[in-house]
């Protein structure tokens, strides 16, 4: 994922926004040392209610978003928690998912599910 750390993304991101450690850890609810840890690596990424209050304060742009939220699943090792959230309040997308790998489904099968769920949405 671009090669960088959900640490270094959000200083970076913070720094862009004009927000010192205190400003952002104020309006996130949270420590200023908590904030450096995680900016430094030394603490897992945010919730995801953080996550959204961090995306809204730094005007991150939807592909800005959602590497965000990718880059936090991957610095606590897990499924992106905007996707985690999806998955479990949809019981049906697990089943989905297990059919999918049961089929051994590949990049080609991805790309044409995904391309007739856009044409039956108009998308």
């Amino acid at each position: 994922m671009d090669g960088i750390s959900f640490g270094r993304f959000i200083s970076g991101k913070r720094r862009r926004a004009g927000l010192t450690l205190r400003q952002l850890a104020d309006r996130l609810g949270i420590s200023t040392a908590y904030l450096s840890d995680v900016e430094k690596g030394r603490r897992y990424a945010f919730d995801l209610e953080r996550l959204r209050v961090f995306a809204h304060e730094t005007a991150l742009d939807r592909k800005e978003t959602e590497l965000l939220y990718d880059l936090a699943g991957q610095s606590r090792g897990q499924v992106s928690p905007d996707i985690n959230e999806y998955l479990y309040s949809n019981s049906y997308i697990c089943a989905a998912l297990r059919t999918v790998r049961t089929l051994n489904a590949d990049a080609e099968d991805w790309k044409l599910l995904l391309d007739e769920l856009k044409k039956r949405k108009g998308v």
